[in-house]
């Protein structure tokens, strides 16, 4: 079982002394990644607010935790693709895959935020057709042998060269996000891993089949499911209205972690500060707490010490 962490980089506790702090905890805790999320602009309006305007930059962000981190996978939970050209993003991932000596993972998603969209000039109703075209014309560009040539809808390079390569072949692991069966195809067509919210939790089963369906069409081996889900420990049994995510007892959490297993997951990204209203405000303190909590309570009964997976 894969366990990441999300990264404090982005609300009101977000500074490069907390990432930093929070990255080096991670590691040394045994956890198996570090995991960052993408706004580039945050625009003023409420459904925004769930995670403030302060979010500090994916790229730079990892980039700043690959200094300061040698074991642990480095994470996007999740990249929104169709903000950007696919010539920019193909240049930062291979170059912060080199930076980080082949340890990066690029959670993928379309979005979901239409004034963000709006505020970059991308058609927020063209975001899935944009994101298949993107994610091609960046692989593309990663395994071409020399100069690398596409023609797609909104996309044309002829005899380019986008180096340094990414260090891991062909390139590295895409966990494409979204529950939608436009997200499964893609899944099935790229992803190393399906990466859907905990909201999905109540149709995993059947998602996790038709995934399967799908790879077996594009003649691939089922990709695995990394959840991402809200952690929160407590010392009491709790409400109904909050099973779902990881949240309740040590006994709850272990109870809620085969569960998922047992519904074809094989990997969480856990949020401690964010994604559920038992973990909102949280300062380091409590996010370093939490994180010891689990992996000494949690952990050792899913997490094997030998286990090198780099998915």
């Amino acid at each position: 079982m894969h366990f990441g962490v999300v990264l404090p980089h982005f609300r009101e506790y977000a500074s490069p002394e907390s990432i930093g702090e929070v990255a080096v905890a991670v590691e040394e805790l045994g956890y198996d990644s570090a995991w960052v999320m993408d706004h580039v602009v945050v625009p003023d309006v409420p459904e925004a607010r769930q995670f403030s305007g302060l979010v500090y930059d994916p790229f730079l962000t990892l980039a700043y935790v690959a200094a300061k981190t040698e074991r642990i996978r480095l994470g996007t939970s999740a990249l929104i693709v169709p903000y950007r050209s696919p010539l920019v993003q193909a240049k930062l991932i291979s170059t912060l895959d080199a930076l980080c000596h082949g340890r990066l993972t690029i959670g993928v998603g379309v979005g979901w935020f239409s004034q963000e969209f709006e505020a970059l000039g991308v058609p927020f109703g063209q975001r899935g057709a944009l994101m298949d075209e993107y994610l091609e014309a960046m692989r593309v560009l990663w395994t071409s042998d020399g100069a690398a040539s596409f023609d797609g809808p909104t996309v044309h390079f002829e005899n380019v060269l986008c180096e340094p390569k990414p260090v891991q072949s062909p390139h590295p692991p895409f966990w494409i996000g979204g529950g939608s069966e436009a997200a499964l195809n893609r899944t099935a067509k790229f992803g190393s891993d399906w990466h859907p919210s905990i909201r999905y939790y109540d149709s995993i089963e059947d998602k996790a089949a038709r995934l399967r369906q799908l790879a077996a069409i594009e003649r691939r081996d089922p990709p695995g499911i990394k959840m991402r889900a809200a952690l929160h420990m407590t010392s009491s049994k709790t409400k109904a209205e909050q099973l779902g995510n990881l949240i309740g007892t040590p006994e709850e959490v272990r109870r809620a972690i085969h569960r998922y297993a047992d519904a074809g997951v094989d990997g969480f990204v856990l949020d401690t500060f964010y994604g559920s209203a038992l973990v909102e405000q949280k300062n380091v303190d409590d996010i370093l707490a939490t994180l010891e909590d689990f992996a000494e309570k949690i952990m050792p009964e899913f997490h094997d010490e030998d286990d090198n997976t780099v998915g």
